[in-house]
């Protein structure tokens, strides 16, 4: 009877630590999830402050090439206007 008892016991305390270590990969499964899940959500935001970056410097360079290509347009216009009287000249 006592073997039995002892036994009961036993298979109760190990079902104890089953269920403890059971919650315990639990817990630890959700929090590596939840940092695979942030570090994933810091790399996007990351690269869409990256991006953003590109976009705006690519869009600073095509406005300084537009400014740069109209006074050369303007120049090239203004000697242009000359040519003509040049032209009679000779």
């Amino acid at each position: 009877m006592k073997i039995l008892k002892s036994e009961k016991e036993a298979e109760a305390i190990i079902q104890e630590a089953r269920d403890k270590a059971a919650e315990i990969v639990s817990k630890a499964d959700a929090e590596y999830n939840n940092s695979v899940l942030k570090a994933r959500e810091d790399n996007q935001k990351k690269i869409q402050k990256e991006i953003q970056a590109a976009q705006k410097k690519a869009e600073e360079a095509f406005k300084a090439a537009v400014v740069e290509a109209e006074k050369e347009n303007s120049e090239f216009l203004l000697q242009a206007k000359d040519l003509p009287i040049l032209l009679q000249i000779k």
